[in-house]
């Protein structure tokens, strides 16, 4: 029950944002509504942080996120590579993807992706996501999500 309470919430503040921008401006382009995402990702950070515990230096540890958010939309998958500086996950099982490859719509995941990088950014300035490229909801077998931590040499 306290999982859909949270993506409940969720949903209801980037649904409120996003009109809030289209109300604003008469209409809303991708670039605003990852924009608004993202901004919503670096507000979630702190909370998001201390719910799961995250290590802001551990890539593994950060990718904790996706797991947790994954857990609420009911997407299931597995890491298929995972270090200190890089996890990656392939999720194969989302209920929300074959609606969203028959419209050909990638957005709503374009979105997500978007909160998680405002959520890793916010968390550790050198963290950072995959631009989605492969989706299941683009025809692809799974959605690859990457999260990375770029090192300078110097901190190594």
């Amino acid at each position: 029950f306290i999982h859909r309470h949270i993506i409940n919430q969720i949903h209801a503040e980037m649904i409120t944002r996003l009109m809030e921008v289209m109300a604003k401006k008469g209409s809303l382009t991708m670039e605003d509504a990852l924009k608004t995402t993202y901004e919503l990702g670096r507000e979630l950070a702190p909370v998001v942080s201390d719910l799961l515990s995250v290590d802001s230096e551990d890539a593994s540890s950060l990718a904790k996120i996706v797991e947790f958010v994954n857990s609420l939309l009911d997407i299931k998958g597995r890491v298929v590579k995972s270090d200190k500086n890089m996890v990656i996950r392939h999720e194969r099982e989302c209920l929300l993807s074959g609606q969203f490859a028959e419209r050909k719509s990638p957005y709503y995941c374009h979105l997500f992706q978007a909160m998680y990088k405002g959520l890793l950014c916010e968390l550790n300035p050198c963290a950072r996501a995959n631009v989605l490229e492969i989706t299941k909801s683009m025809g692809g077998e799974y959605c690859e999500i990457i999260t990375t931590i770029e090192r300078d040499s110097r901190s190594l």
